[in-house]
C-alpha cells in the first residue's frame, strides 16, 4: 500500500524528486512529524501535498496553516486544482467554505482556539507553512501555541524557510510534542547569482565588487558624482534605466522590489512616462483580453484613477503589487506574469512572502528598509526570502538576484546583508488575554497550566541562559563561601563587616558636613527644642531651637540663649546641633516661659553634650569596634579580604535575581494578565466568568478591549451602520483613513461621538490598568475606518466615491479593513455571552459588509 501510495504521488510530477524531498516523505511514511528548512523555490510544497495526499488516501483529514490570508486562499485555490474543489475546505475568520472537508486550510488563529476547544475530528496531519513566522513580533505566539497544544497522535510537517537553528526548534518540538526529523537543504534547485548596479545602470557580479576589482558609479557618498559632463544627484538608478540593462541581457520577467508603495507607484508611472512597451503586438492583445474579462467580472475594478493606471502600465508589460492594490487587480498582474504577459512587477516586501511568482530576475532597489523604529538594513533572511524568487525549476539555468547600490547604503553593509548567516528563530512568546482565557477555560488546575505555559519555544530558549545562570549562580556561592573561610586574628571575620559599615556611615556623614555645613545634617531639620552651639560675639554659646524662618534666599533661626533672651540669626552661624540628645519640650506659649526654659539650658554641660554628641553618633560606633585599633594589626588584610567577600555576594545576588526573572518570566507574565482580567471581572478565582467566556472566543489582539465594549453597552441603541463604524476602530490595520474626514464626518453625528467618546475612555481605563500590572499589549482606536464604513454598511454601492470621498486612502487596504470587520463582527454574532439583540444585529452586519467588491475580494 505504502509503495503504491508514493508511486503513484510520484507519478504526480514530471521531474523527479530531490533527495531532500525523498527524505521527509519517508519520514511521513513512517508516521514521524518532519520540518524542512530550505530555501524559496526550492519545492518544499511538494512534501506537504505528501501529507495532503496520504490523508486522502487514508480517509483522514490534514489541516493546512499559513500566516497570510492571501497565502491561504491561494494554497486553496491550489489545492481545490490538485485535489478537487469538494475535498477543499478554507476557514480563515471572514470565510468559511467546505468546512468538513478533508483538506481544510485555515489561518493559525483558528487552529490554535480549535486545540483548545477539542480539536478537529479524525485530524492525522498538521502542516504549518511559514514556520519561521514563529519569530515573528506580532504573531509568532500562535505558532508555538498550535505546537504545545497539537494532539500527539497528529504528525507536525513543518515547512521553513532556511534559519540559523532549525535543530533547536526540532528539538524543541520533540519536547513538547513528539519526536520530529529535521531536514536541511541549504542549496536551491536553480542557482543564484548575486549582481551589484551602480547609479548608471552598469551591472557588476558581486563578486568583482567585493574583491574591489571594480569601480562603481555612486559609490562615493557625497551624494553626487560627476561623469563625461553627468552629475548624478540621485541615489540609486533609475528604473527606466535598469529595465533597459535588463530586458538587453534576457532576464526578463523581473520582480523589482522597492520599500514604499510610492516609490513602487512613481516607478511604474516613470516607465509609462516613458512610453516604451516590453509586449509584442500580440501579447499586449492578450492583456487588453484579460483585462476586460476581469473588468466585465468586477466592474468596480476599473474605476479608481491608480487601477486605471495600473490597467495602461500592463498593456506595456509593466504590473504594481503592494498591500494597497486591490485583491482583483493584484491576482490578475499574478495570472499575466504566470503566463509571461507581465515582464516586471514594481513590488514591495509583501510579495515575496509565499506568494508563487517565480521570475528570472529580481532586482532590489535598496538594501535599507523602513520600520516602525526607522531605519534599518536588510537581514539576511530577508534578503534570501527576495532573492529566491529568481529562478525558474526548468527554465532557467541561473537566477540572477540584481542589488541596485543605494548611496546611503555603503559596500560595507551590502557585504554584511549578502554574505551574513542566516538569522535565527528566536521566540516572540508573549501570552494575550485569549490565550489565558483559554487556558483557564480547560479546567486544569494551575500546576498544569504552569507546565503548558512553561513550555513555549521562548522557555525553552531561556533553558540554556537558565543553566548558563545556574552554573555561574552555583560557582559564586562557593566563591562566597571559599572567601568567607579566611581566618581573622580575633576569631571573628564579620566584626570588621560591622567595622566596614560603621566607617561607611561615618564617610556619609563627613561627606555631608561638606555639603550641609559643620553640624553634619541640615539645620531644616532640627525640630524646635533641638539644642545647638551658636556663635556669639563673646564666644560659642548653648541654645534651643525655637523655630525657623525660611526665606526666598536664606534662612533664619529663631534661638533662644541661656539668661531667656531671643535672637534670630543665620543658619551659618549654628555651629553645631546635638543629634544625640533628645530635644527639650517646647511648649506652644514658650516665649512666656523663655525664663524658666533659660534655667534648664544653664543647667546642662557643653562637655558633656560633646561627648554624648561623640560616643553615641557613628564615629562612636565606629571606635567601639576592636577593628578599629586592631591589636594584631590585621585591619587592612582583613578589610581587603571582607571587600571581596562584598563583591562576590553583590555578584551573586544580581546573578540570582536574574535566575529568577528567566525562570519565572513567562508565568509571572500569565498571572498579570489574569490579575487584569479579574480587575475588569472576567476572571474569579480563577475561573472564567461570562466575560470571560466571551474573550475566549475571540481572536484579536486586545481581545479584553472588545469584550468590554460589549459589557459596557456601548453598542447598545445604535443602528447597525453605527455599530459596524464604532467596531471598525477596533481594526488592527497599521493603515487607516483620512483623520480630517473622520472628524467631520462626527462633527455631523453627535450621537456616534458621544459613543466614540465612552469607546476611547474605556480603551484608555483598559491601558492605565494594563501599565500599572507592565502588560504591553496593543490598544488602539482608530476612526480612520469609520465613514467609509458607516457608508458601506448603511447599504451604499457607490464604492469609488465612498474611497475617494470617505476615506482617501488605497482601496486594498479598505478592502482588507472590511474584511478583518467582518471577522470581528461575526465573532461577536455567533458569541453566546453578546445580548440577544446586540448579537443579531452584529450578524446581520456582517452580511450587509460582505457584499459587492468585498465579496469578491474574499478568496482573493
Amino acid at each position: 500500500m505504502t509503495d503504491d501510495l508514493l508511486q503513484s504521488f510520484k507519478a504526480r510530477y514530471p521531474f523527479p524528486l530531490d533527495r531532500f524531498q525523498q527524505d521527509a516523505i519517508a519520514a511521513i511514511i513512517d508516521d514521524k512529524s518532519v520540518i524542512v528548512s530550505a530555501p524559496t523555490g526550492s519545492g518544499k510544497t511538494l512534501v506537504a501535498e505528501f501529507a495532503i495526499y496520504t490523508a486522502l488516501a487514508r480517509g483522514r483529514r490534514i489541516a493546512y496553516t499559513t500566516p497570510l490570508k492571501a497565502l491561504s486562499n491561494q494554497k486553496y485555490a491550489d489545492f481545490c486544482r490538485q485535489f478537487g474543489q469538494e475535498r477543499v475546505g478554507i476557514l480563515t475568520g471572514d470565510v468559511k467554505v467546505n468546512t468538513r472537508a478533508p483538506v481544510i486550510v485555515m489561518t493559525t488563529e483558528i487552529l490554535r482556539n480549535m486545540f483548545y476547544t477539542g480539536g478537529l475530528d479524525s485530524l492525522e496531519f498538521v502542516v504549518l507553512d511559514e514556520c519561521h513566522y514563529m519569530g515573528d513580533e506580532g504573531r509568532g505566539t500562535v505558532w508555538e501555541e498550535i505546537i504545545v497544544n497539537a494532539p500527539k497522535d497528529v504528525a507536525l510537517v513543518g515547512l521553513s524557510a532556511t534559519v540559523k537553528n532549525i535543530a533547536e526548534i526540532a528539538d524543541w518540538i520533540s519536547l513538547v510534542h513528539r519526536p520530529i526529523v529535521p531536514i536541511t537543504h541549504p542549496h536551491r534547485s536553480v542557482p543564484l547569482q548575486y549582481l551589484v548596479a551602480d547609479l548608471s545602470g552598469e551591472i557588476h557580479t558581486y563578486e568583482t565588487v567585493r574583491n574591489g576589482k571594480v569601480r562603481l558609479l555612486g559609490q562615493e557618498r557625497e551624494g553626487g558624482y560627476n561623469d563625461k559632463g553627468r552629475w548624478y544627484t540621485r541615489r540609486v538608478v533609475d528604473p527606466t534605466v535598469m529595465l533597459d540593462e535588463l530586458e538587453s541581457r534576457g532576464w526578463l520577467p523581473a520582480i523589482y522590489f522597492i520599500f514604499s508603495r510610492a516609490g513602487c507607484e512613481r516607478a511604474m508611472e516613470t516607465v509609462l512616462a516613458e512610453g516604451k512597451p516590453l509586449l509584442t503586438k500580440s501579447q499586449q492583445q492578450r492583456v487588453d483580453e484579460a483585462i476586460r474579462e476581469a473588468v466585465s467580472d468586477t466592474p468596480t475594478m476599473a474605476e479608481s484613477p491608480l487601477n486605471q493606471t495600473i490597467f495602461q502600465a500592463l498593456g506595456m508589460g509593466v504590473g504594481l503589487h503592494h498591500a494597497g492594490v486591490l485583491p482583483s487587480v493584484k491576482r490578475l498582474i499574478e495570472l499575466l506574469f504566470e503566463r509571461g504577459l507581465c515582464k516586471v512587477v514594481f513590488a514591495t516586501e509583501t510579495m515575496s512572502l509565499g506568494i508563487h511568482m517565480p521570475a528570472k530576475s529580481v532586482v532590489l532597489q535598496s538594501l535599507t528598509k523602513r520600520t516602525d523604529r526607522g531605519f534599518r538594513s536588510l537581514l539576511h533572511n530577508e534578503l534570501t526570502q527576495m532573492a529566491g524568487r529568481a529562478g525558474r525549476r526548468g527554465i532557467d539555468p541561473e537566477g540572477k538576484c540584481v542589488m541596485a547600490l543605494d548611496v546611503r547604503d555603503g559596500l560595507e553593509d551590502m557585504m554584511r546583508v549578502v554574505d551574513g548567516p542566516p538569522e535565527p528563530v528566536l521566540s516572540q512568546f508573549k501570552l494575550g488575554y485569549g490565550s489565558v482565557a483559554l487556558l483557564l477555560a480547560t479546567g486544569q488546575d494551575m500546576a498544569t497550566i504552569r507546565r503548558t505555559v512553561e513550555s513555549s519555544f521562548g522557555q525553552y530558549q531561556n533553558l540554556k541562559k537558565i543553566r548558563g545562570l545556574e552554573a555561574e549562580v552555583a560557582s559564586l556561592e562557593m566563591a562566597v563561601e571559599d572567601a568567607r573561610r579566611f581566618t581573622a586574628p580575633c576569631g571573628d571575620f564579620s566584626r570588621i563587616g560591622r567595622y566596614r559599615a560603621a566607617r561607611a556611615q561615618v564617610e556619609q556623614q563627613r561627606m555631608a558636613r561638606g555639603r550641609a555645613g559643620r553640624h553634619g545634617r541640615s539645620v531644616a531639620e532640627a525640630e524646635p527644642g533641638r539644642l545647638a552651639l551658636v556663635r556669639r560675639k563673646s564666644g560659642a554659646s548653648l541654645g534651643i531651637i525655637c523655630g525657623l524662618d525660611r526665606r526666598r534666599h536664606r534662612m533664619l533661626v529663631t534661638v533662644l540663649l541661656p539668661h531667656g533672651t531671643t535672637v534670630q540669626m543665620k543658619e551659618g552661624n549654628i555651629k553645631k546641633i546635638f543629634w544625640q540628645t533628645p530635644p527639650l519640650h517646647l511648649p506652644r506659649d514658650w516665649e512666656r516661659r523663655t525664663r524658666s526654659l533659660g534655667e534648664q539650658l544653664e543647667a546642662l554641660s557643653v562637655p558633656e553634650l560633646v561627648e554624648r554628641e561623640r560616643s553615641q553618633g557613628p564615629e562612636g560606633a565606629l571606635a567601639a569596634i576592636e577593628c578599629h585599633r586592631c591589636p594584631w594589626g590585621s585591619q587592612s588584610r582583613c578589610d581587603h579580604s571582607w571587600k571581596g567577600v562584598e563583591a562576590l555576594e553583590g555578584r551573586l545576588g544580581q546573578k540570582r535575581e536574574m535566575l529568577d526573572a528567566f525562570k519565572n518570566a513567562y508565568w509571572q507574565e500569565f498571572c498579570r494578565v489574569v490579575a487584569v482580567l479579574e480587575r475588569f471581572g472576567a476572571v474569579q478565582d480563577g475561573k472564567l466568568l461570562a466575560k470571560g467566556q466571551l474573550i475566549s472566543g475571540l481572536r484579536h489582539d486586545n481581545e479584553l478591549l472588545v469584550a468590554e465594549m460589549v459589557d459596557r453597552g456601548i453598542l447598545e441603541d445604535t443602528t447597525l451602520a453605527e455599530a459596524a463604524a464604532l467596531c471598525s476602530c477596533l481594526i488592527e490595520e497599521s493603515r487607516s483613513g483620512d483623520a480630517a474626514v473622520a472628524r467631520l464626518f462626527l462633527k455631523k453625528r453627535p450621537k456616534l461621538r458621544r459613543k466614540l467618546q465612552e469607546l476611547e475612555s474605556l480603551a484608555h481605563t483598559v491601558l492605565e490598568v494594563q501599565r500599572h500590572h507592565h502588560l504591553p499589549m496593543p490598544v488602539g482606536v482608530s476612526t480612520g475606518f469609520m465613514p467609509s464604513v458607516f457608508r458601506w454598511a448603511s447599504g451604499e454601492d457607490d464604492w469609488t466615491g465612498i474611497v475617494e470621498e470617505s476615506f482617501g486612502g488605497h482601496e486594498g487596504d479598505l478592502i482588507r479593513a472590511l474584511r478583518r470587520l467582518i471577522d470581528v463582527l461575526r465573532q461577536l454574532g455567533e458569541a453566546s455571552e453578546v445580548p440577544p439583540a446586540i448579537q443579531a444585529m452584529l450578524a446581520r452586519a456582517a452580511r450587509v459588509v460582505d457584499r459587492g467588491i468585498v465579496l469578491e475580494s474574499a478568496l482573493i
